[in-house]
């Protein structure tokens, strides 16, 4: 399978901007570019925050606007478009408790990947999968256009997602910069590439939500630009006075620290998000401090990312602890 990368390539981006990409496969067919993601984890069964959800995924629909999502994937595994009309009702639905797990799904792009995208994966206290995994988890997945979050403004961008980490009963969050991938058939491809440039670029998240909703939990995914901490974590970090002491002792100012109504924490890289680029010495060292900090509740892997060997998979979580990986 052949592919082609845009003028704008990770490799090509001038020190200290995030890179734009674009990896497109025959027929031109994009599986791979640049963006952001922001994903929340959610302590409980989805009966306690489905609702929640339901509004947060509208007003996610009302920052993006253009160009709208309005794809969603039937259970036939198909691409099928949806009216206005339909996605509200859905979202009614949504917001309806039931006694099953739920699921919500929308994108801008029925082929290959999708700048912006919503996803939410709701379990229910009764799911055979919770009692069979005991850190499966519930999420929620939005993700953007660079160019999307230029024309909002980061000031705004932190403020909306600080509203939905206020909003649902967080375990652990982040928004970051990111590869966006293709899933389905576009997912190798991109995965290839990306196992290459995730060592280069360790700001650039590496998600994988089907991976992470199985086998998170309550732990700590890694350190972001922005990471949001549920009070079950800061306590288990020694409780708000010891973070902002131990990350002032580690990063000076380089990290804030915002307490969130209930007890969470929203922890701010105060340098403009980068890549990390390991070629032009970016430098990472306020996210090495908060990753120190973060160390006692880092999840490790037990399943590899696609196209990635166990081993690389592992590493990539450590990539701000160990000097060889970053």
């Amino acid at each position: 399978m052949s592919d082609t990368t845009s003028p704008t390539s990770p490799s090509g981006a001038p020190a200290g901007v995030l890179p734009r990409y674009q990896i497109d496969v025959d027929a031109g067919v994009p599986v791979l570019r640049d963006g952001w993601t922001a994903v929340f984890y959610l302590s409980g069964p989805c009966e306690q925050h489905q609702a929640a959800a339901a509004r947060c995924i509208a007003e996610y629909l009302r920052l993006v606007r253009e160009p709208a999502l309005r794809w969603t994937i039937d259970e036939e595994g198909d691409a099928v478009e949806l009216d206005d009309a339909e996605i509200n009702g859905r979202l009614d639905e949504l917001a309806q408790p039931g006694e099953e797990s739920v699921g919500f799904r929308l994108m801008d792009n029925p082929e290959g990947v999708s700048a912006h995208r919503v996803r939410y994966i709701g379990l229910h206290t009764d799911d055979p999968i919770a009692a069979m995994r005991p850190d499966a988890v519930s999420l929620l997945q939005l993700t953007y256009a660079t160019e999307t979050v230029e024309r909002i403004g980061l000031e705004r961008f932190v403020r909306f997602h600080d509203a939905v980490a206020e909003t649902l009963p967080l375990s652990f969050g982040y928004v970051s910069p990111a590869f966006l991938a293709a899933t389905g058939a576009g997912e190798p491809p991109a995965f290839e590439r990306i196992r290459g440039w995730s060592r280069r670029f360790p700001c650039l998240d590496v998600s994988h939500v089907s991976i992470d909703t199985l086998t998170l939990g309550d732990r700590v995914r890694g350190a972001y630009w922005l990471s949001y901490l549920g009070p079950r974590n800061v306590e288990a970090l020694g409780g708000e006075p010891a973070l902002r002491a131990a990350l002032t002792a580690a990063a000076g100012e380089g990290v804030s620290v915002r307490a969130l109504p209930g007890g969470a924490l929203a922890l701010q890289v105060q340098a403009a998000p980068i890549s990390g680029d390991v070629n032009r010495r970016e430098d990472v060292g306020a996210y090495r401090a908060l990753a120190a900090c973060l160390a006692p509740r880092l999840y490790e892997p037990e399943i590899a990312f696609p196209e990635f060997e166990l081993e690389d998979t592992q590493a990539w979580f450590r990539r701000f602890l160990e000097d060889k990986h970053a």
